[in-house]
């Protein structure tokens, strides 16, 4: 005859309490992951309104949208300025801080530059004078002037697969030329901005931002402004 097993109330190191495994003395089975309680309103809320501070932070520009040419603005003093501004305004959580932010670009047509914001200007002809070279007209509104004076250079934005691109130029027309203002551009065949000025047509809009350039021509006082020239050319000689 079979002895019947005895009670489990017997071999209490066989119980299986709640939360416990202690079959054959193993130790406590790992603790499931609770799920997260459900957000309050006020934290909701609060959530709601990092996401949208977030939003209206400023996006730090690419190496590329950098010209190299030493402007002032650069873009980066652009971005600093505004993420500054920015921490503040969320600091003291005053949005109406951010109200003096410029925008990138502007679509309205204008002969007012500005350094800091990149104004359209229309295609008016674009003549290809060598394999490589185009001389470009843009339109001014009216009879107005560009505004340069000899020694300045303004700023070129383009778009290429996505990446944004600046490049300094110097209109070659007359400081005097109404309605319009011309630059001649060279093109690369590895170019970036090379593609994108040869994707232009007549009727196109380009984005410019300026004047840039604090060495100015002037006549009556171009000795000494060689002499200052001469004096850092030779200070860069020395150092090199």
């Amino acid at each position: 005859m079979l002895a019947l097993s005895p009670p489990l109330r017997q071999f209490p190191s066989l119980l299986v309490e709640p939360g416990r495994c202690s079959l054959l003395g193993v130790s406590e089975v790992p603790h499931v992951k609770k799920l997260a309680a459900p957000l309050t309103m006020a934290e909701t809320e609060e959530e709601e309104d990092s996401e949208a501070w977030l939003r209206l932070k400023p996006v730090e520009p690419l190496p590329s949208q950098c010209c190299g040419s030493g402007c002032s603005p650069c873009v980066f003093d652009l971005y600093y300025r505004d993420l500054e501004r920015w921490e503040t305004a969320r600091a003291r959580n005053d949005r109406s801080l951010l109200s003096g932010k410029q925008p990138p670009e502007s679509q309205s047509c204008s002969a007012k530059l500005s350094p800091e914001t990149f104004l359209a200007f229309h295609i008016s002809t674009m003549e290809k004078v060598t394999k490589d070279t185009y001389l470009v007209r843009f339109t001014l509104p009216g009879n107005s002037r560009l505004g340069l004076r000899p020694g300045q250079h303004l700023i070129l934005r383009g778009v290429v697969d996505g990446l944004e691109i600046q490049r300094a130029y110097t209109p070659i027309s007359p400081v005097t030329a109404e309605g319009y203002f011309d630059v001649l551009i060279k093109c690369y065949r590895t170019g970036l901005m090379s593609q994108y000025v040869e994707s232009w047509r007549t009727g196109d809009t380009a984005f410019w931002r300026g004047p840039f350039g604090s060495f100015l021509y002037e006549p009556k006082k171009m000795p000494l402004q060689l002499h200052l020239l001469l004096r850092k050319l030779r200070a860069a000689h020395t150092h090199c």
